[in-house]
């Protein structure tokens, strides 16, 4: 069949130990490098946070603003921070005693917060067709919606429809939930829409087999159609199809002159119950990533000794936030902290390369949205 034969278990070893030196040389030149950069780059502290934020979060009083899981992690902070500044915030959860509890808390901390939650299961189509038709019914317009929710859940584990659980969540829940609610963003003329994404789109094509590196061809976002099907590196291609959607409603928004905005934001590296696998900086956790050649949580490990990453969880808030108040230069769209490799500190714009080389993906990608949900951008 023109296929090489599989490897037998002698083979598969050396090559797990071949690859494991290959990847300590360059881990050992990494951190040194890296190490070298940070002394230029100071460590952010709660000081510095709060000082940014008064002089870079206007008022936010008047304003709704809907942010989708944040009963936890970074979307609890976003929340958190907009209840902060005067805005009425919804906090759009699958949990709703989670989110109850989060309500309560921000309450405690800012007493005259003006803060609710909704419920809504991202995974189900039936749930986001629920929560939004409430929405359309209790507020009459939305001027910032953060598409905050994401899960990893494995490339095996699929909803009750076989849809690979990941891709149906981060990236189907976030289209279908934006779609829905449109009319009330369009009824609001400065309004954005904030799609969260990662940096770990960026190993799209790594495969363990292979360990190379290349990007998706068309047919990838179609193989999230195949019923129970394995997908391989499903985190990051929903990552990717965050940025890509992001960027397609922008570009809709645009070409029918309209004022608002859809821009993408992530956190940089900053650790939350996703990354939970990576938290543990021991020599017997590195030993065990590099013997499994598990590149990309080697690198978390790594980055997370050398304090390449956000101190706390309301740093990876602020990118998210920037987008959602700064005053936006034309042409700016994707933001992120700004220290090395984007990997933590205070939040600003960047270029965005990566959008434009996965363009060939992007039409596929809607098409494959509007078949799995149903739906279609109505601008």
């Amino acid at each position: 069949n023109g296929r090489d034969p599989p490897l037998c278990h002698e083979e598969v070893i050396i090559f797990k130990f071949y690859h494991a030196a290959q990847i300590t040389c360059c881990l050992i030149i990494f951190c040194y490098t890296l190490s070298m950069a940070t002394y230029q780059i100071p460590t952010l502290s709660t000081n510095i946070i709060s000082h940014w934020m008064r002089a870079n979060i206007p008022n936010q009083n008047g304003k709704t603003v809907i942010v989708t899981g944040s009963n936890t992690g970074i979307g609890f902070w976003i929340a958190r921070t907009f209840a902060r500044f005067g805005a009425r915030v919804i906090l759009a959860c699958r949990n709703a005693d989670k989110a109850q509890q989060a309500v309560a808390h921000i309450r405690h901390d800012y007493p005259n917060a003006k803060c609710e939650y909704i419920q809504v299961d991202l995974a189900c189509q039936t749930s986001i067709a629920c929560a939004a038709d409430k929405l359309l019914k209790r507020i009459d317009s939305l001027d910032i919606l953060i598409n905050n929710a994401g899960i990893s859940s494995g490339d095996t584990h699929c909803t009750p429809d076989g849809v690979n659980n990941t891709f149906a969540v981060n990236h189907l829940g976030t289209y279908a939930f934006t779609v829905r609610l449109l009319p009330l963003i369009l009824a609001s003329p400065n309004a954005r829409i904030i799609t969260q994404t990662s940096l770990v789109y960026r190993l799209i094509g790594y495969s363990h087999e292979t360990p190379t590196f290349s990007y998706p061809n068309s047919s990838n976002f179609y193989e999230f159609t195949r019923a129970f099907k394995h997908q391989n590196n499903a985190y990051a291609r929903s990552k990717l199809a965050n940025l890509l959607f992001a960027r397609h409603l922008n570009t809709q928004l645009n070409a029918h002159g309209y004022t608002q905005r859809s821009l993408a934001a992530h956190p940089g590296l900053t650790f939350t119950n996703i990354n939970a696998a990576a938290h543990s900086t021991t020599l017997r956790d590195f030993l065990g990533d590099i013997f499994n050649f598990s590149l990309s949580r080697l690198a978390l490990r790594g980055a997370n000794l050398m304090g390449m990453c956000q101190p706390f969880q309301l740093a990876g808030a602020l990118p998210s936030v920037l987008s959602a108040v700064g005053d936006i230069h034309p042409g700016e769209f994707l933001f992120g902290p700004a220290g090395t490799m984007q990997l933590y500190g205070l939040p600003t714009a960047h270029a965005d390369k990566h959008t434009a080389r996965h363009a060939h993906s992007s039409q596929e990608l809607i098409r494959v949205s509007e078949k799995l949900t149903g739906l279609s951008i109505q601008v």
